[in-house]
């Protein structure tokens, strides 16, 4: 069974200084985009690696109406 949501994802080069502290050159900033994107899909992996560690002690009885105590 296949689940689908998009994320878009804007953002501007003056945020990007921002959040991540640094001045980028305009030279650099597709370099910089190209580099961030990258590095998101690699954290999209990591949380399902990380969910799939913690999904049967807790999470998924934060999103599904069961009970700890009736398993």
């Amino acid at each position: 069974m296949k689940k689908e949501f998009n994320i878009k994802i804007t953002l501007t080069k003056e945020e990007a200084e921002r959040e991540a502290g640094i001045d980028i050159p305009l030279q650099e900033w597709d370099a910089f985009w190209e580099c961030f994107k990258d590095f998101y899909l690699l954290e999209y992996k990591e949380t399902l690696r990380w969910i799939g560690t913690e999904w049967e002690d807790e999470l998924k009885y934060d999103y599904m109406d069961i009970d700890e105590d009736d398993e």
